[in-house]
């Protein structure tokens, strides 16, 4: 009895393993569509970990939903927040200028695109799985906007999932301050001025007050 009990044990750490390694791999060749040599993905775990933690600690109400087990898995979820990109052409991810017309909907659509992935891995599991319901989340709703400007639904507010609005200011603040090719970096503390600034429209205002909570730790995972 003990020895089988072990031998699940041994055996549930073999596939979470290779799930992690699986997500991994996906996120990689999503992320080396854009910035190839930015460790960009290094950063996103332990930033979404980081906010959520934070955000834990400020409201109360939130501990059950954010639980350690959770956060955990929010963090490997944030792995997959761009893989929608694989659909879009150089010209699109890589334009040094801001998009417009139909090259601004074709960029708009990658959302659908990892969304419908996604739906699609849980169909053939037969079921849906918190890590796939977050990081279907993640992908579709990342970039909707708290007071309803964003895409591809336009929700607004509490109407926009939990870890889409964690990973809504986590990848800005990635994008801010990481290095491309294409355009100059932000130092940390005009992401933080240019974030909080954004509370109310852009950003779900209490998920900006962890953020400041946790802006010293942002800086240092940045580092």
């Amino acid at each position: 009895s003990e020895y089988l009990e072990l031998e699940v044990r041994r055996r549930t750490r073999d596939m979470q393993r290779l799930q992690e390694v699986t997500i991994e791999a996906m996120a990689n060749l999503a992320a080396m569509r854009d910035n190839p040599c930015g460790r960009h993905l290094a950063r996103v775990e332990p930033y979404m970990t980081t906010l959520a933690t934070a955000l834990a600690h400020q409201q109360p109400m939130l501990v059950a939903e954010l639980s350690a087990e959770r956060i955990a898995q929010l963090g490997k979820s944030a792995l997959l927040h761009g893989i929608g990109k694989l659909v879009l052409p150089d010209r699109i991810l890589l334009s040094p200028v801001p998009l417009q017309g139909a090259d601004l909907q074709m960029l708009h659509r990658h959302a659908e695109a990892g969304r419908d992935a996604l739906l699609a891995a849980e169909s053939k599991l037969g079921s849906v799985t918190d890590f796939l319901r977050d990081a279907r989340d993640i992908v579709y709703s990342q970039h909707e906007h708290w007071d309803g400007s964003g895409y591809p639904q336009g929700l607004r507010g509490e109407q926009i999932p939990l870890s889409a609005r964690l990973m809504a200011l986590v990848g800005v603040y990635e994008e801010m301050t990481s290095h491309h090719l294409y355009r100059q970096s932000v130092s940390h503390a005009e992401a933080v001025r240019q974030i909080s600034a954004a509370s109310g429209t852009r950003f779900d205002p209490s998920v900006v007050l962890a953020f400041i909570e946790a802006a010293d730790a942002f800086a240092e995972i940045a580092q």
